[in-house]
């Protein structure tokens, strides 16, 4: 059975820390490997934990790396 998070398959974890899990998926709209992060339901209920989150995810988004692409954050 594949876990999905919205559109994403969801294939292995990769990574776990502090602040959530993350997750090797896959994109089917767009047929290419994706990370997932997922966040602690501590950090869903820290109004501070929460925009360190949404933080880390404007600064990766706004980031041009070959290798690292944000495309969205749900």
């Amino acid at each position: 059975m594949t876990q999905q998070i919205g559109r994403y398959k969801i294939l292995q974890e990769i990574g776990r820390g502090a602040m959530g899990v993350v997750f090797k998926g896959r994109d089917p709209l767009i047929g290419r490997a994706v990370a997932v992060k997922t966040i602690t339901s501590g950090v869903a209920e820290s109004a501070d934990l929460l925009e360190r989150f949404y933080r880390q995810a404007r600064a990766a988004a706004s980031s041009d790396h070959l290798l690292m692409r944000v495309t969205r954050v749900v």
